[in-house]
C-alpha cells in the first residue's frame, strides 16, 4: 500500500512537472511572437585599399518593442571590391531576414616624388683632363610616402563663401588632424586644392570639447568650419543616411539626402526677407525647410477668389509676396519653395489634388538624376505638429508613428506609384479623386473651378509638360484647359 502510495506521488509529481513546462514552453512562445523586427541597422565601414576587410559577427536589430538587440548574422562572401561604395548583405541567423553593409574601400595614397636639392652656386669646373662625355652623378630621388587617411566617415561638402561644411563623421578622436585624404585626393595641412571645381581645405585643429576650430585660407580671410551639430534642429538630421522602400517603387529618405544645408540658422537669419539674397544663398530643400522655420512662416488662407463667367480663379499670392509678407497656404509656400530653389535640382514642378468635395493641396517636386522627389514644406513648419514628421531615423516605427505618406520625403521613378500610395495611405474619407503634375518657370498655375449639373470641372491654363496622373473615373470630379483668367491679377 505504500509503495502504491509513493507510486502515485511520483505520477502527480511528474504530471505537475510536465504541465508546468509545457506552460512555460507556450507562453515564451506567446512572448516572443509579440515582438517582431521593425528593421536592421547598416554596418559601415571604410577601409584601405590593401588592407583586410572584417565584418562583424552582429548587426544591432530595432524590434517593434522599441528594444534594440545584436543579432548573429551570416554574410555572404566577399566579392572583389571596387572603390568606392560596395554593399554586401546577409542574413539573420533563424531568419530569412537580410542585413547590409556598406564597405567603402579608399584608394591607397600615391607616393610623392621629392626633386633633388640643388644648389645654384655649386658648379663642376671642367678642366683639360675631364672627358666630354662625362656626367655629374645626382642623387636619387626621395621618395616620401603619403601617411595613412585618418577619418573614418563622411564627406566635407564645399566652400562657401569663405566657409566649409564639415561633416562630423570625419572626426578622428584626436587632438590634431596633420593630413586628409578626400576623394583620393591628398591634402596637407594649410594646402587648398581644387576638386571638382570647388576649393577644399584640410583641418589641423580639432577641439574636442567646442568642436572644430579655425584654418586660414590663400587671402588670410577667417575659414569657418561647422560640425554636423550646428545644422540639427531636433527635426531634421545632417547625419540621417537611409533609403528605405515603403511600398513598390517608393523609397523613404531624409531631408539631407536632397543635398547637405549651407547655412547655419543664424546666417539664415541675417538674410532677412530680400528674396534675391535668400534665392541666391538657399540652395538645397534642407536650407528651404530651415528658412520657413527661422522665418516662423505662418500658415494661413490668403488666396483671392475672382469669378469670370461660370469659373470660380483661385489666386494664390506670388513667391516674391508670400516672402514680403511671410504667411499664406499651401500654395503660397508651393510658390515661394519653387522661387528660393530655382535651377538648384534638375527640375523643380508642382503636384496639385482634389478630392470630391472640391477641395485640394498643392506642394513641390523635385527631379534629380531621374528620380523624382515629392516634399510638402507644410509639413515642416513650426506650426506643424511635432509627430507629423517622423524622426529620421530609417526606423519604420518611427515612419509609422508619423503622418507617414504626405510628412515626410519620398523618392521614386513612377509619380503615378507615388500618388496612389499616398492615396491608399490616407486615414479621411475625403480621398482626392484627381491629382496632376507640372512643371513652369515662376509660380504655380491659377486654378479655376465650375459647377454644372453636379459636375465639377478643374480649369488650368494650357501649358507644355503637364500631366494628369491620377483620375478616378468614377467620380464627378474632371479636368478641363482653356487661355487661363483673363481678369487683372489681384494684389495683397
Amino acid at each position: 500500500m505504500k509503495n502504491l502510495r509513493k507510486y502515485i506521488c511520483v505520477l502527480i509529481v511528474i504530471s505537475l512537472l510536465f504541465s508546468l513546462m509545457q506552460f512555460t514552453f507556450a507562453t515564451s512562445k506567446t512572448v516572443a511572437a509579440k515582438f517582431t523586427i521593425v528593421s536592421i541597422e547598416t554596418v559601415k565601414i571604410i577601409v584601405q585599399e590593401g588592407n583586410k576587410v572584417t565584418l562583424p559577427a552582429t548587426v544591432r536589430v530595432h524590434y517593434s518593442n522599441k528594444s534594440i538587440k545584436a543579432a548573429k548574422v551570416s554574410w555572404v562572401k566577399l566579392p572583389v571590391l571596387k572603390i568606392g561604395a560596395n554593399t554586401i548583405y546577409g542574413t539573420i541567423a533563424s531568419t530569412k531576414i537580410k542585413a547590409k553593409a556598406i564597405i567603402t574601400l579608399t584608394a591607397k595614397p600615391v607616393a610623392k616624388v621629392v626633386p633633388p636639392v640643388v644648389n645654384p652656386e655649386v658648379t663642376v669646373p671642367v678642366t683639360e683632363t675631364t672627358t666630354p662625355s662625362a656626367t655629374v652623378e645626382t642623387p636619387a630621388p626621395v621618395i616620401q610616402s603619403t601617411p595613412a587617411t585618418v577619418y573614418t566617415d563622411g564627406e566635407l561638402n564645399k566652400k562657401i563663401d569663405g566657409r566649409i561644411i564639415f561633416d562630423s563623421f570625419y572626426v578622428p578622436v584626436l587632438d590634431t588632424l596633420s593630413y586628409f585624404s578626400i576623394y583620393n585626393c591628398s591634402i596637407a595641412p594649410d594646402e587648398i586644392i581644387s576638386i571638382a571645381g570647388k576649393d577644399f581645405i584640410s583641418v589641423n585643429y580639432l577641439n574636442k570639447t567646442t568642436g572644430i576650430k579655425v584654418n586660414q585660407d590663400l587671402d588670410n580671410k577667417t575659414i569657418k568650419l561647422y560640425g554636423s551639430k550646428t545644422f540639427n534642429d531636433g527635426l531634421l538630421d545632417f547625419n540621417a543616411n537611409f533609403d528605405v522602400q515603403v511600398s513598390a517603387s517608393i523609397n523613404w529618405i531624409p531631408v539631407v539626402a536632397l543635398g547637405k544645408p549651407t547655412l547655419t540658422r543664424d546666417e539664415i537669419k541675417a538674410l532677412g526677407n530680400d528674396p534675391e539674397k535668400l534665392q541666391a544663398n538657399i540652395k538645397t530643400v534642407y536650407d528651404a525647410i530651415e528658412y520657413l522655420r527661422v522665418a516662423n512662416f505662418t500658415p494661413a488662407r490668403e488666396w483671392k477668389e475672382i469669378q469670370e463667367g461660370n469659373i470660380a480663379w483661385g489666386f494664390p499670392k506670388p513667391a516674391l509676396t508670400g516672402i514680403r509678407t511671410n504667411s499664406g497656404g499651401c500654395a503660397e509656400i508651393a510658390n515661394l519653395i519653387h522661387y528660393l530653389l530655382k535651377d538648384d535640382y534638375d527640375e523643380e514642378g508642382y503636384v496639385t489634388y482634389t478630392c470630391a468635395d472640391g477641395n485640394g493641396h498643392i506642394y513641390n517636386y523635385f527631379m534629380k538624376n531621374g528620380k523624382y522627389y515629392f516634399v510638402d514644406f507644410t509639413e515642416f513648419l513650426n506650426s506643424a505638429p511635432s509627430d507629423v514628421h517622423a524622426k529620421e531615423t530609417g526606423n519604420m516605427y518611427d515612419y509609422r508613428n508619423s503622418n507617414y505618406a504626405q510628412g515626410n520625403v519620398h523618392e521614386t521613378t513612377d509619380p503615378k506609384a507615388y500618388v496612389s500610395y499616398l492615396n491608399d495611405s490616407s486615414n479621411t474619407n475625403n480621398k482626392f479623386v484627381l491629382s496632376t503634375m507640372y512643371c513652369v518657370d515662376g509660380d504655380s498655375l491659377v486654378m479655376g473651378q465650375s459647377k454644372e449639373n453636379g459636375n465639377l470641372t478643374d480649369w488650368f491654363k494650357k501649358v507644355d509638360n503637364f500631366t494628369v496622373i491620377y483620375d478616378d473615373s468614377t467620380d464627378n470630379v474632371f479636368i478641363n484647359f482653356n487661355n487661363g483668367p483673363s481678369v487683372p491679377y489681384p494684389t495683397w
